[in-house]
């Protein structure tokens, strides 16, 4: 059982790699450094049941490997380093039995052209028939940018010990997910729902992230966009706030009352590329077309320092 939970402390591990697999991965995936990485945590956090192995197996490079790194009473460390075939047998039936939840606290990341190098602090809870398990800890991930995209090369964690704490002044992440309402009905009103095709966007949105777990919801007093975030609403029993269209305040609000927090934002063409602008600090973006409809920008802070923009269609 030791030997077992030790393994289970690691956030994340590599797999077998198949091509199967990786025709899978969906591109929001890997497109990023972020993605990649927030993925990880996402595929292995659950209720006791089954994981999305194929999805986890897409995000690891052929031959990729994880190891815990171990220190015995006698203070002597050892890594140890195992295949991702032996993770999966080794962790699959104690998934099946029991929750389990980690998430990224803060992250350092270290670029040079194709090849990254990121620290990532988590805080995990296994829950047992004998009461809930919690540990913290550290992992190195090394990544490379090969055929459009990011791979997982290897992936080594250390627990934390009373001796080596966590750096606490590494922030917390903060991440925000930023669109423009879903189409509109053409009723002649200056305030209209949703139409039919409006409603089956919103439906894809609330889809697209319910792997995530989302913390606070803004929209616009307009219908059009209380409707594209309802689905969300309900499926994630989050309350809807509203704001003012052009409030100039609202991104620096937010990245000090939300820090920690994983929001998503529901805006119009003129206003959705200003407020991702103010958090880039410069205008990158123009306003959208009065027909485009499917972007969506995801950006994550660590602390107020920006680590990640990335920009998608839906």
């Amino acid at each position: 059982m030791k030997n077992t939970l030790t393994i289970l402390l690691l956030c994340c591990a590599s797999l077998l790699f198949s091509q199967n697999a990786v025709d899978k991965a969906a591109t929001h995936h890997t497109a990023s450094i972020d993605q990649i990485v927030q993925t990880l945590y996402d595929v292995i956090s659950g209720p006791a049941g089954a994981r999305d192995w194929d999805q986890f197996n897409s995000l690891f490079y052929p031959d990729a490997f994880m190891g815990a790194v171990r220190t015995d009473t006698a203070g002597a460390t050892a890594l140890r380093k195992m295949s991702p075939a032996e993770y999966i047998r080794l962790n699959g039936e104690m998934f099946l039995k029991n929750a389990f939840y980690e998430r990224e606290l803060h992250r350092r990341v270290m670029q040079y052209g194709n090849m990254a190098q990121v620290y990532s602090a988590y805080e995990l809870e296994l829950h047992t028939a004998s009461g809930v398990l919690k540990r913290r800890g550290l992992n190195s991930i090394q990544l490379l940018f090969e055929n459009n995209r990011w791979w997982v090369m290897s992936l080594v964690w250390e627990e934390e010990k009373p001796d080596w704490p966590l750096d606490e002044q590494g922030g917390e992440l903060t991440k925000i997910i930023v669109v423009r309402h879903a189409e509109k009905a053409n009723d002649g009103t200056s305030d209209p729902p949703l139409s039919e095709a409006g409603l089956q966007r919103a439906a894809k949105l609330n889809r697209m992230l319910s792997d995530l777990k989302i913390d606070r919801l803004y929209s616009t007093f307009y219908k059009r966009n209380v409707q594209t975030l309802a689905p969300l609403a309900e499926a994630q029993k989050v309350e809807i706030v509203t704001y003012e269209a052009h409030d100039k305040t609202l991104a620096a609000r937010i990245l000090e009352s939300d820090r920690g927090k994983t929001i998503v934002i529901s805006g119009h063409s003129n206003t959705v590329p200003g407020l991702v602008n103010a958090w880039l600090g410069h205008n990158k973006y123009a306003d959208l077309p009065d027909s485009e409809y499917s972007k969506i920008w995801i950006l994550t802070f660590n602390g107020k320092e920006l680590l990640d923009c990335s920009e998608l269609n839906f």
